[in-house]
């Protein structure tokens, strides 16, 4: 069997097969545990700039900072970790033997001046390239095949009817009257795209988990 991810920074991965078994495995706690390290960086760099540098004081906030982002490194990784083992356990489950997944390459990389400051500082806090190694690695050793494709238009493209528009929400919704997750639109069309005997538009079976 064959199957595709749509990546997400809400939604970590969203994947279907061909077989229209479809998971999605949100990333809100790699958010919460962000968000977070953020609120407590700004409370510890905004009591440190007061301080003079190379006093006593200076060097405990220094600390305190160090030992915030030890901490919080361990738990994305920890998270990501989970993740990925969820999605393996999904691949073993359903026989699958390749998987494709979007080049993001070019949309997490370079963006300085590109996009708003609200999109860069998602885009960089994104763990992309963390989650994709991971995935690799587990996948791998299972003799899954991941193969990087382009997503142009993926998420944009109605599997019914091939009308292309951008969606403004959480769901995809169509002029034919198509409705469907956006993410599991992205995953159905990557797949679509890549797979010239299939073609997907609705899932059978739809598991949504969460990390602990």
């Amino acid at each position: 069997n064959v199957a595709a991810i749509d990546f997400g920074e809400i939604h970590s991965i969203s994947s279907i097969d061909n077989n229209g078994n479809a998971i999605i495995i949100t990333g809100r706690k790699l958010r919460d545990i962000k968000r977070f390290r953020d609120k407590e960086y700004g409370k510890l760099f905004s009591k440190r700039i007061h301080i003079t540098k190379g006093s006593i004081q200076y060097r405990k906030y220094s600390k305190a900072i160090q030992n915030l982002k030890y901490k919080s490194d361990n738990q994305i990784l920890d998270c990501v970790h989970k993740i990925s083992k969820l999605y393996l356990d999904y691949c073993i489950e359903n026989n699958i033997s390749k998987v494709y997944y979007g080049d993001l390459d070019s949309c997490t990389r370079n963006t300085k001046g590109k996009m708003s400051k609200t999109v860069n500082h998602k885009l960089n806090e994104w763990c992309y390239g963390l989650l994709k190694l991971q995935l690799n690695n587990k996948l791998s050793r299972y003799g899954i095949e991941m193969v990087k494709i382009s997503e142009a238009y993926s998420s944009q493209t109605c599997p019914h009817c091939g009308h292309r528009h951008k969606p403004v929400n959480r769901n995809y919704e169509c002029q034919c009257g198509y409705k469907q997750h956006r993410d599991i639109v992205g995953a159905m069309n990557i797949l679509n795209f890549n797979e010239k005997d299939i073609h997907i538009e609705r899932y059978k079976k739809l598991s949504y988990l969460r990390i602990d």
